[in-house]
């Protein structure tokens, strides 16, 4: 049984406003690093404080914040998409200070919303277990009314099952999957295949492999239960018929290892490298868990089977303790949690590897007696990540508060909300880190 499902999918990277952290683990490739960040850093992240908390009707247990033009999104369980001051500066009052929603969107029909949004171009997009995804003005405006504001959607679209992976859009496409569905592809702009009052659309083209998606360099990857594919984002190559074109694989990712059965979670795209985790099944032993490296471009490492290229890994890092979520990757650095802590390897494969098959070895720790299932993130060299119950800094670098191959955090903090179970790893924007904590989205900046 698989312990998470993720949906990726990879394209060019998108250019972002600001340092704004648009979508699910920042970008289309969910490498969860924010390039654009520079307020917080290795030297002033100790003064981090909690600026304001904002609370929502149920548990954000299905979703990571997104942060887009000075507004923070949190989908919750209540069924409802929220949008609050990022800043904290708007309909926020007290001390502590808390903030009320500057607009909220039900998904309808007791459906809830099951994974982060993702904006772009002024649209926030959800996704619903009753199999819609909904578009609505990230502005709060077209489509809004009330008091307090209550925003309906500018467009639906039915994928006929539940869409649980968070949405990913990149060149104009917007790409809604789910382990039980397949991949489906929108025009994110609401226009080709749409029609009708209210406006419905149909998809450009789909196909029948569902799982985790990213997207780079105009090839969407596709991570299912034991394998990952690899199709034409712009669907073209390998697609046929009409209304919609039903897309084949370019290429498949296999796992190395020499069982029956392995799981794969995730598809991570860095450069021209696919990161993936693979494990055993769960009470399936020998038990194994690591990441495997593969040639996102299809070359090193592939051959031709019929119509597709099967690849295999390049390197493997050595097994690393416990369920993790998606890995991290910036400035060369491979970022790994698992339920015995942080393992940092070697990006490109090269250093601490060895053996044929390569396997890597980790350059640096961070040790930690917490379960850690939320993703980390990286900004302007400092590595954010969270327990169960505590956030937490290092040095992205492993040099600062290290000794030996060991580092011990440059900052921490426990939320202050009456829940304390903290549901998404931090994300970091505009000199804010956001975490959600139980029914809240926390939010932390520099001490003034």
């Amino acid at each position: 049984m698989r312990r998470f499902a993720v949906l990726l999918v990879l394209i060019a990277p998108v250019v972002l406003a600001g340092c704004d952290w648009n979508q699910f683990l920042y970008d289309t490739g969910h490498s969860g690093f924010n390039s654009s960040e520079s307020t917080i850093s290795t030297d002033n992240v100790s003064t981090l404080v909690e600026k304001f908390t904002a609370h929502t009707g149920g548990l954000l247990t299905g979703s990571a914040p997104v942060v887009s033009h000075g507004v923070a999104y949190v989908v919750s369980g209540d069924g409802n998409l929220y949008a609050f001051s990022a800043s904290g500066n708007a309909s926020c009052s007290g001390s502590p200070k808390t903030c009320t929603p500057l607009w909220t969107a039900a998904a309808g029909g007791g459906a809830t919303i099951m994974s982060s949004p993702a904006v772009s171009g002024g649209v926030i997009y959800a996704a619903g277990d009753d199999g819609v995804v909904r578009a609505f003005d990230a502005g709060g405006k077209s489509g809004c009314a009330g008091t307090p504001t209550v925003c309906t959607p500018l467009w639906t679209a039915n994928v006929s099952v539940d869409a649980s992976v968070a949405p990913v859009v990149a060149n104009g496409t917007l790409f809604v999957s789910s382990t039980t569905m397949g991949l489906v592809a929108f025009d994110a702009a609401g226009e080709i295949g749409c029609s009708g009052t209210p406006e419905v659309c149909s998809p450009l083209w789909d196909t029948s492999f569902g799982g985790f998606v990213s997207v780079s360099n105009e090839t969407v990857y596709v991570a299912g239960s034991d394998v990952i594919e690899a199709y034409d984002a712009t669907g073209t190559n390998n697609c046929s018929g009409s209304s919609p074109k039903t897309c084949s694989p370019l290429l498949q990712y296999e796992p190395n290892y020499p069982l029956t059965q392995v799981v794969t979670d995730y598809a991570v795209i860095s450069g021209t490298t696919l990161y993936t985790q693979a494990a055993t099944p769960f009470g399936q032993l020998p038990a194994h868990e690591n990441v495997e490296a593969f040639d996102a471009q299809g070359v090193t490492g592939c051959t031709p089977a019929g119509t597709l290229k099967v690849c295999t890994p390049t390197w493997t890092t050595a097994d690393v303790t416990g369920a993790f979520p998606p890995a991290s990757v910036a400035n060369g650095s491979l970022y790994v949690n698992g339920s015995n802590g942080l393992s940092v390897f070697d990006a490109s494969g090269t250093v601490g590897c060895t053996g044929s098959p390569k396997i890597c070895s980790s350059l640096w720790t961070s040790a930690s007696t917490e379960t850690a299932d939320a993703p980390m993130s990286v900004a302007n060299g400092v590595l954010f990540g969270a327990d169960d119950k505590n956030l937490y800094a290092l040095d992205a670098s492993g040099h600062t508060n290290c000794s030996g191959s060991v580092c011990s955090p440059l900052w921490t903090a426990t939320p202050t909300t009456s829940s304390t179970f903290i549901y998404s790893g931090p994300i970091v924007a505009n000199g804010f880190v956001y975490a959600t904590v139980g029914n809240d989205l926390v939010a932390y900046g520099l001490a003034s």
